[in-house]
């Protein structure tokens, strides 16, 4: 997707906002510090809970039945209250709070009531306010570019992502995409389906999301451009999904640079019950990085 006109406005306020939260540096990301920071509560009512919605004003009501399928959080800017889910209240929490802060943080963004589900919340979302709000609420949780100072710390592989994540509060899955997309390596990341598309022998998985590095796209071609559904003739690591004995499988794979060289790549893949998680990367100098393994 194209870059967001107003995405230095985004990143100045959300600085501003970790700034007066005093959070800088603090892990995991103190959300609760930022809300109120920000002005805002958790209620203990939750209007996201049936027996409560039913009582929500009707701007609430209104608000939920205008988008499908389940709400996962609502800002209702009149209360200064965010509501989460109670079915949605997991890893993904911190991030779907702070969607709701920058719904309110952003000046130009006036409604009332926001109602936020699976696909606006989704980093692929077109929707140019529901794209402002994720990038803020990236900035907020990642600390700028804190987690990018970390993470680069570390020897590129999976058991790094997930140190990183964890120590920021992250989900696994939006622990992949700040890793990948702001190392200063070159590393790719997918996030493909749990179940093939294909089965054996003509073995394939659909591709939901990819990512890459800038050095990653400026001397190898962004996974982006590879093929909705990933067959594993072509990408053999694919058959290390069906034959894992654990939760994770490490393998690599030789694919073509810009300039139709061979480049040998490392892939680590990670099953998270919801989807697979995979991080590519070439062979590259870290010299003083902390090495970290999977358990």
């Amino acid at each position: 997707m194209n870059p967001l006109p107003s995405e230095s406005e985004i990143n100045r306020l959300a600085d501003n906002l970790l700034g007066r939260a005093g959070v800088l540096g603090r892990l995991p990301t103190p959300v609760d510090e930022i809300v109120a920071a920000a002005g805002l509560v958790e209620p203990d009512e939750n209007v996201l809970s049936p027996t409560v919605f039913a009582r929500a004003p009707k701007r609430i009501r209104e608000a939920v039945s205008r988008i499908a399928p389940k709400v996962h959080a609502i800002l209702d800017r009149k209360e200064r209250a965010v509501h989460i889910s109670p079915d949605h209240a997991g890893a993904g929490r911190p991030f779907k709070v702070l969607h709701e802060v920058v719904h309110d943080l952003l000046p130009w963004q006036r409604d009332l009531v926001y109602a936020d589900n699976q696909d606006t919340l989704s980093y692929w979302c077109r929707m140019q306010q529901e794209r402002e709000a994720n990038v803020g609420a990236a900035r907020l949780l990642f600390q700028g570019d804190f987690f990018d100072r970390v993470a680069g710390s570390y020897v590129i592989g999976m058991a790094s992502m997930i140190e990183c994540s964890e120590r920021f509060g992250s989900s696994l899955r939006s622990g992949l995409r700040r890793y990948v997309e702001g190392h200063h390596g070159i590393v790719a990341g997918l996030v493909i389906e749990r179940s093939p598309a294909a089965p054996e022998p003509n073995l394939a998985y659909r591709r939901l999301e990819a990512y890459a590095s800038q050095r990653w796209v400026s001397q190898i071609r962004s996974p982006q451009q590879w093929p909705r559904n990933l067959d594993a003739q072509t990408w053999p690591f694919l058959f290390d999904i069906r034959h894992m004995l654990n939760v994770s499988a490490a393998s690599d794979i030789v694919i073509l640079d810009r300039n139709d060289a061979p480049v040998n790549v490392n892939v680590e893949i990670l099953d998270t019950s919801y989807n697979h998680l995979i991080v590519l990367w070439p062979d590259q100098r870290q010299i003083l990085k902390r090495r970290r393994r999977m358990a």
